[in-house]
């Protein structure tokens, strides 16, 4: 996925584009049309649901085993988390999204672990959710959430961390460090 169009707004109107450092980084300069005015904190802003209930402990604590997650657009679920779960034995991927209501979706979706090695046994899609507490609930069920990439997530980035979940990303171009972002900043809150 080609993400160079998101470095720049190209508005003639526009003289100044304000990223923050992890957004675009220096190498990334020369790729904007506007001058950068780099912001010292984070300009995403998150306000949780009062309704999204209490953090919960890690489940790898009565489990035994570790469980990662992702409640992504099924889009950005990528091919290396199957690499990363066959090297952790025991541990389960959870995945919640939109898109696995229908069952061809996520007989395919399985299908494809499967080719990439992955048992479709240990892999736990979760039903839509309707309720948006019934949702943010569902984070306890995963000890480490799996961040997407070329295109990291923004929302569910913001929703592991309300909920106590920790989030495993990567730095990149501009599209990938909307997650580095948000973990920078975790603890400054």
């Amino acid at each position: 996925m080609d993400d160079s169009h998101m470095l720049t707004l190209v508005i003639q109107e526009m003289s100044k584009e304000f990223p923050t450092f992890m957004e675009s980084l220096v190498h990334e300069r020369d790729q904007y049309v506007e001058e950068l005015v780099r912001l010292p904190d984070n300009f995403h802003c998150c306000t949780p649901s009062p309704k999204a209930g209490p953090v919960c402990l890690t489940p790898a604590l009565c489990n035994g085993f570790v469980t990662f997650g992702s409640f992504n657009n099924l889009a950005k679920v990528l091919q290396v988390w199957p690499k990363i779960l066959c090297a952790i034995p025991n541990s389960l991927l959870v995945l919640k999204c939109k898109l696995f209501c229908y069952d061809s979706v996520r007989q395919r979706f399985l299908s494809t672990l499967e080719k990439l090695g992955l048992e479709p046994l240990r892999v736990d899609i979760l039903p839509l959710i309707l309720l948006n507490h019934d949702h943010m609930q569902a984070y306890s069920l995963m000890d480490i959430s799996l961040d997407t990439f070329s295109y990291a997530g923004t929302t569910t980035t913001c929703e592991y961390l309300y909920m106590g979940v920790p989030c495993v990303t990567m730095v990149g171009s501009h599209a990938y460090n909307v997650g580095v972002s948000l973990l920078s900043k975790v603890g400054e809150l």
